[in-house]
């Protein structure tokens, strides 16, 4: 017999089920162009980058989780993860074409 879930636990499980499916999507898209036109990121500006900007993130990801989780509940807390994501991915992706027309 299956046990029924409460409303947090389904937030919960679709969240982390979407935020799978979410990541693996973002992810595809550039190893797929990758893998087509078979070529690679810069790995050393990736790395000088990274550790540009990682910093930042990291601490404005533990402040927003302190402040906005207890705000928006765990379904808004699991979309704003999503997006978060996906703005990050997309700002790499802005600062690599710009160093690229920059050439």
């Amino acid at each position: 017999m299956k046990k029924e879930m409460t409303y947090i636990d389904q937030v919960h499980s679709f969240g982390r089920k979407w935020n799978i499916f979410v990541m693996i999507m973002l992810l595809a898209y550039p190893i797929a162009t990758g893998i087509i036109f078979k070529t690679g990121p810069d790995w050393h500006g990736f790395a000088l980058g990274l550790v540009a900007t990682a910093p930042m993130y990291w601490a404005v990801g533990i402040v927003e989780t302190i402040t906005y989780v207890p705000m928006l509940g765990a379904g808004g807390s699991y979309l704003s993860l999503s997006c978060r994501w996906r703005s990050t991915l997309l700002s790499r992706r802005t600062l690599r074409q710009a160093r690229r027309r920059a050439r």
